[in-house]
């Protein structure tokens, strides 16, 4: 499925962050967070292409839950910290 990239800063008023990716899109707040997290938001669209959707985003969630964002391994992979 065709990734579909948008520019969208009103999402930016209720989500904390330069990005975030609803596969099959990516959402930015700005051209520059587009700039500068389009490669972390790419690695999070392979990890939904391998996990698949449901999997990939309930694991997400749990990860997030229990180690919080910085230490998620999802996070970190796109960080390219392994």
């Amino acid at each position: 499925m065709k990734v579909k990239e948008i520019i969208y800063p009103p999402l930016f008023k209720i989500v904390k962050a330069q990005a975030i990716t609803l596969y099959p899109f990516i959402f930015y707040k700005s051209k520059q967070a587009q700039l500068d997290y389009q490669a972390h938001e790419f690695i999070h669209v392979a990890q939904v292409r391998r996990l698949g959707w449901f999997k990939f985003y309930a694991s997400y969630l749990n990860e997030s839950r229990k180690k919080g964002y910085w230490n998620n391994k999802y996070e970190k992979e796109a960080r390219g910290e392994h």
